[in-house]
């Protein structure tokens, strides 16, 4: 089966079965990446992020890829890193309790970010597993700057869109 086909199922089944599902959550690992991921034997393992180091318990240090490119051939860098988890904060974002303990997020040079917690957190790499990064350039053309707010029913550009560093890029979205 055409690596397109099975894009355009798994993208039915996301639409079927809701943007909650774990359905999307496997669209969105191929679309999108995070600073650090699970690997098969479920250890914390690099993504866009080569190499981390807890500085002291309330600083990381993440040094990212230099390659990282996004769908449209632009460079990752830290600032699309800082933007993605400021983000992620916000009040409307779905995964702000993942990275409640981040206190502050900046970026070291283009290829280096900071993060510092309020307290230790253990399992910080675990919860940055879930924080995709996304283009701030592209997010500022499409005014996604904020994440979607489902209760108020908005809609926004990047609830029917996406731009990562993934393996794979939507081409075509179709509502039924």
């Amino acid at each position: 089966m055409k690596t397109k086909n099975i894009v355009r199922i798994l993208l039915s089944l996301v639409l079927v079965f809701g943007f909650s599902s774990a359905w999307a959550k496997t669209i969105k690992w191929s679309v999108y990446e995070a600073l650090v991921q699970r690997g098969l034997d479920m250890k914390i393992g690099p993504a866009l992020a080569t190499k981390w180091k807890a500085t002291d318990p309330n600083t990381w240090i993440f040094t990212l890829r230099e390659d990282a490119k996004f769908s449209d051939g632009s460079g990752m860098t830290s600032a699309d890193v800082v933007f993605s988890i400021l983000r992620a904060k916000q009040r409307t974002s779905d995964f702000k309790e993942y990275i409640s303990t981040v206190a502050n997020v900046e970026a070291v040079g283009d290829y280096s970010v900071k993060i510092t917690t309020s307290k230790p957190n253990p399992i910080l790499l675990n919860q940055l597993s879930n924080i995709f990064i996304m283009s701030k350039a592209w997010s500022e053309k499409n005014f996604a700057m904020s994440p979607q707010n489902w209760d108020a029913g908005q809609e926004t550009f990047s609830a029917t869109n996406a731009m990562g560093t993934g393996p794979f890029k939507i081409t075509l979205r179709e509502k039924l």
